[in-house]
């Protein structure tokens, strides 16, 4: 989640990130068979209700749910029908994590397909998913005690595949084409994207454009929803200007998975005049995404050659500031850049991509 950075800000240590993901590996030179016996949609009801201490198996699935009263004080799933798919296959192909840890800890396996689906749910054939870093950190045990996986589990957020089925709720189709998440809610409670097969809330897919391959319709959602909410949501640029003048948007980290999508939207869609930062190799890049001017990183010094921008009715500086790298030298910096009134918003942190430290709230 993007972090609105303040004045007053706390530091928390996190281990540095794992520099070996080389993806899952097939353990042992065979295919072994995964069962997820863990169902959380049938144990639900063996919650009670207005209590602290759920079950392993359930923490996570409640985790920002309100509570719900009823007659028994038992949680009870709302009453929903479900749609059969009888000629799927009994097994799938699945990433299964076994133990928090390295991407080592991922093994290849049979894993039982899904058997039933909710009036607003889809089952999507996956043609192709991507890793992002709350991927990573899920894996490694580093998000266990905000959201603490149980294990066996297959993660995966993102995804772009096939419609197979689709429950009477959801607008799709079989054999659509569809790019969309998984909730990290769903996550836990059924599976993620790492698989053959997933069942999707219908409400997150998206019909996938057909100028996009699968491949980078999947690298979209968590980056691009994160560049959106870091903008709008957490930065405040309103898709209608109010300011009475033009807007500028400054992007550390241009050419990145969130800093690439954070160019496009502030460009395009927002309609700021757009500075970032990036590599020479990649300028041209980022240029072609519309940033209207892009500064090299590896130049010395190149923090001070970012100008202040004039906005026009006697206003100057930059509207908002996005942090995708991380780094007290780039908070420290851009105090001098922003607008009276201006945000500065980092997905990072004080410390560098992967360092020691990590900003938890302003």
């Amino acid at each position: 989640q993007p972090v609105h950075r303040g004045k007053a800000t706390e530091r928390a240590s996190k281990p540095s990130e794992d520099q070996q993901d080389r993806g899952p590996r097939q353990c042992g030179g065979r295919m072994a068979e995964l069962s997820f016996g863990h169902n959380l949609r049938a144990k639900r009801k063996e919650v009670v209700n207005n209590t602290l201490s759920f079950l392993p198996w359930a923490q996570g699935c409640f985790t920002g749910c309100a509570p719900v009263n009823n007659v028994g004080g038992a949680f009870d799933m709302p009453s929903a029908n479900t749609v059969h798919f009888n000629n799927a296959p009994a097994k799938m192909l699945g990433i299964a994590l076994h133990e928090y840890g390295s991407s080592h800890q991922f093994k290849v396996q049979l894993c039982n397909l899904p058997r039933e689906i909710r009036d607003n749910e889809v089952l999507v054939q996956v043609q192709a998913t991507s890793v992002n870093p709350t991927d990573c950190k899920l894996r490694s045990g580093r998000l266990q005690e905000l959201y603490p996986l149980s294990l066996p589990v297959i993660l995966g957020c993102d995804l772009a595949g096939v419609v197979v089925k689709a429950g009477p709720s959801a607008p799709f189709s079989p054999g659509q084409h569809v790019f969309g998440r998984q909730t990290l809610d769903r996550l836990r409670e059924l599976a993620g994207t790492y698989a053959e097969f997933c069942v999707v809330d219908g409400a997150e897919l998206c019909e996938k454009p057909a100028s996009i391959s699968f491949e980078e319709a999947a690298a979209i959602p968590y980056a691009g929803l994160a560049a959106m909410a870091a903008l709008t949501r957490t930065g405040g640029i309103g898709f209608h200007n109010t300011t009475g003048s033009r807007r500028a948007v400054l992007i550390f980290g241009g050419s990145g998975g969130v800093g690439s999508l954070a160019v496009q939207i502030a460009k395009h869609h927002l309609r700021c005049h757009v500075v970032a930062t990036c590599s020479a190799a990649n300028a041209a890049r980022v240029k072609a995404l519309g940033a209207d001017e892009v500064v090299d990183y590896n130049l010395d010094g190149f923090l001070a050659r970012i100008n202040r921008p004039e906005l026009g009715a006697g206003k100057s500086g930059f509207s908002m500031v996005l942090d995708c790298v991380g780094g007290d030298d780039y908070w420290e910096t851009a105090q001098a850049l922003m607008a009276e009134g201006g945000v500065y918003v980092t997905l990072v942190g004080p410390e560098r991509y992967g360092g020691g430290g990590q900003v938890v709230s302003g």
